[in-house]
């Protein structure tokens, strides 16, 4: 958890972003080679933007493949 925690406290000190009102997502693959698709990887963060309610019909919890 020592990554998490430092990422948030920068996420929080150097850019002000409140971590605790936050949905965060966590987008990784265990082969750092694979994920080189930078416009698949904004896609992924446009429609995922919110976790609540989405205008294309995601749902939090759902993923990113299924509605």
């Amino acid at each position: 958890m020592a990554y998490l925690d430092d990422l948030f406290d920068v996420l929080r000190e150097q850019y002000q972003f409140p971590v605790d009102q936050s949905a965060i997502y966590y987008l990784f693959d265990r082969d750092p080679e694979s994920n080189t698709d930078s416009a698949l990887i904004e896609n992924y963060i446009s429609v995922l933007s919110n976790p609540y309610d989405n205008e294309d019909g995601y749902k939090a919890g759902n993923g990113i493949s299924g509605r």
